[in-house]
């Protein structure tokens, strides 16, 4: 097995898919598994979201001293509020790629760099992505095949590219 075909094995490991949703995305669709995997993300989103919202009022109900202040009330709803609401915002671009189920595929060198506590990023042609893997699945100086949801903005495969994969 030649390096670059190590490389790829190891990238759908990473990304938990078959060549079967690799194909997909070359033809320009969500394969079965990045599907699923998409499913599963809008209840993980919704009921994160949910749990920091009650845990965020939780501490504020036993850190607060009580009666309440009308102040305090707030606070806890507006935290409350922005904690569902980006829960709400990641789940509905989620459906919407699962609707469209459309791949975006974009080639070239790839690099990775870290945003602070905003984890890993894959700059490719011009643009910028969470990186959804650990950062050392990604070579230095290989060129990708970078499959990307377009309507949640999320890469849901790549691809090295045989010539460069061996450097």
């Amino acid at each position: 097995m030649t390096d670059w075909m190590a490389h790829r094995q190891e990238l759908l490991r990473a990304f938990k898919i078959s060549e079967g949703d690799l194909d997909a995305n070359r033809a320009g669709r969500l394969g079965p598994a990045q599907v699923r995997r998409m499913r599963r993300g809008i209840g993980t989103n919704l009921l994160g979201a949910a749990i920091l919202a009650g845990g965020l009022v939780a501490i504020l109900y036993f850190v607060a001293a009580h009666p309440l202040k009308p102040v305090q009330w707030i606070l806890g709803g507006g935290l409350t509020i922005a904690c569902l609401a980006l829960g709400a915002v990641t789940a509905r671009n989620l459906v919407r790629a699962i609707r469209a189920g459309v791949v975006e595929r974009v080639s070239g060198p790839v690099t990775v760099n870290m945003r602070g506590r905003a984890g890993w990023y894959l700059n490719v042609e011009g643009r910028s992505f969470r990186l959804p893997v650990r950062f050392w699945h990604v070579g230095r100086g290989i060129t990708y095949d970078v499959y990307i949801a377009p309507a949640a903005k999320l890469i849901v495969a790549m691809d090295p590219a045989e010539a460069s994969a061996g450097t």
